[in-house]
């Protein structure tokens, strides 16, 4: 409700009528909103928030950290030929809670999972069903695999490589963040990257930032990725910012190598890199007056990609007043022109 408010907003003040729940969680985004928001209940009370509120519930959330999983020595050793094998050089490797992956452009092309009695293999996959026509393995392991399961694995991993990734998706937002993360676009300023960094969006609201990027200044950035249209992008990302500065001490404990501003980091540096995908367009007609609304400290800037299968990625930045322009294939035409102006 409050993303499309306020990009219809214009010159208007915002009133909306939430239940309790949807009020605290409205309430905990206007102190970084600089246009006039009322929140009121169900029984029209009005229900605020201070800035020092929010921070102090958002540096009260447990830290969350993500431990790679690793496979115990019995289990790695019945795939120690499969992990020696040439065939998985050149892929990226990722350890997550629970699992072992490796991934060719940004999309999972092998996988090991333990179960309670073996060893899950999954190879050619990115999720279950594959694609019509290609032949994936999923296969749990008792014991060291054979010379049979071996190939048949390593021809599933070579066939999605071949494919351009897995065989059962295109996950193109996946292939954007891949090639971000391995070659930082030099346009982002943003010389230190961590790829879905654990954080929150608000309490019992757990999430990723797709990255939290650190430019010269050693100041921190919230980089939010999406291809196709997303309304709600502009406040994701505002809820990452908004705990990243309330847990930024925490978070430089994990980065000690990132370079440090003189004294805390007093605003928010959100980036949002859009593709269009299969939309028309980059940049949806409601992402203007969102950004417009935001508070002077929360800094923003936006990027396109125009090409999702150029690697590395060219990211254009779209400067704020062209935001509002239509221009095809990047930007849709604003639901409001700018504030101040008059709206049809």
């Amino acid at each position: 409700m409050l993303a499309y408010a306020l990009a219809w907003q214009h010159d208007r003040e915002l009133v909306l009528v939430l239940s309790d729940q949807h009020a605290r969680e409205v309430a905990r985004r206007l102190p970084w909103v600089d246009t006039p928001v009322t929140v009121r209940t169900l029984t029209g009370e009005p229900f605020t928030l201070s800035r020092s509120e929010v921070l102090t519930t958002s540096a009260a959330l447990e830290q969350r950290t993500v431990e790679p999983f690793v496979l115990d020595n019995r289990r790695a050793a019945w795939v120690e030929r499969l992990l020696a094998d040439p065939g998985l050089d050149g892929l990226e490797a990722h350890g997550r809670a629970n699992y072992l992956s490796w991934h060719h452009r940004g999309l999972q092309v092998l996988r090991l999972s333990q179960t309670r009695s073996g060893l899950r293999v999954q190879a050619g996959v990115q999720y279950s069903r594959p694609q019509p026509g290609h032949k994936v393995v999923n296969v749990v392991l008792k014991g060291p695999m054979t010379d049979t399961e071996l190939s048949e694995i390593l021809e599933a991993v070579a066939a999605s490589v071949s494919a351009g990734g897995s065989l059962t998706t295109r996950q193109t937002e996946h292939r954007l963040q891949a090639s971000i993360g391995m070659s930082p676009p030099a346009a982002l300023g943003l010389p230190f990257l961590a790829r879905e960094y654990p954080a929150y969006r608000g309490p019992g609201r757990p999430g990723f930032i797709d990255f939290l990027g650190c430019d010269g200044a050693g100041r921190l950035h919230v980089v939010e990725t999406k291809v196709g249209h997303d309304p709600k992008v502009v406040l994701q990302a505002l809820d990452y910012g908004i705990w990243l500065q309330a847990n930024e001490t925490g978070v430089r404990s994990h980065r000690p190598d990132w370079p440090r501003p003189d004294g805390m980091q007093k605003e928010i540096y959100l980036d949002f890199v859009l593709s269009a995908g299969d939309q028309r367009t980059a940049v949806n007609g409601y992402l203007p007056g969102q950004l417009e609304a935001l508070a002077p400290e929360v800094n923003w800037r936006v990027f396109v990609v125009a090409d999702l299968d150029v690697h590395p990625v060219a990211l254009r930045q779209i400067p704020a007043e062209a935001l509002w322009r239509a221009e095809p294939g990047v930007t849709s035409a604003s639901v409001r022109p700018p504030r101040g102006r008059p709206a049809a």
